[in-house]
């Protein structure tokens, strides 16, 4: 996981959201990143394990958020839950489970988009399809 070109970003950061797929684990991870930077926050994206929210507390799994609509390209998933995660709990001072959830509704969305992707998601309309999962 060494990788001297990101070495300086890992080491300052204070959020890291990388894609889980080629970790080796969950744990190896949380031990990498947190030695760099112990106040770090890492968000995972694992498809359609949903995801994984590192910290020096712990892990913590959130399952996959399913949407009828078909995954058609993810392409733009993990910079979605990235953006809306972010957006959520940086800007918006939104609780670290309801930015998660956020995330996670973004990139499954985008998830159901042909390339291009040009029918994305604003702001009013992320939070009325949130409003639909909470009913």
């Amino acid at each position: 996981m060494d990788d001297p070109y990101r070495r300086d970003f890992i080491q300052h950061a204070d959020f890291i959201c990388i894609s889980g797929v080629n970790l080796p684990s969950l744990k190896e991870a949380r031990d990498y990143f947190l030695a760099k930077n112990p106040r770090q926050i890492i968000l995972v994206g694992r498809g359609s394990q949903g995801c994984t929210f590192i910290t020096n507390s712990g892990l913590r799994d959130f399952v996959e958020v399913e949407m009828e609509e078909l995954v058609v390209d993810t392409n733009g998933a993990g910079d979605a839950l990235a953006a809306g995660f972010l957006h959520s709990y940086c800007i918006e001072g939104i609780s670290l489970e309801q930015a998660v959830f956020r995330g996670q509704i973004l990139a499954r969305y985008v998830c159901s988009l042909k390339a291009p992707k040009s029918n994305l998601l604003n702001h009013a309309q992320l939070d009325g399809l949130v409003n639909q999962f909470l009913g």
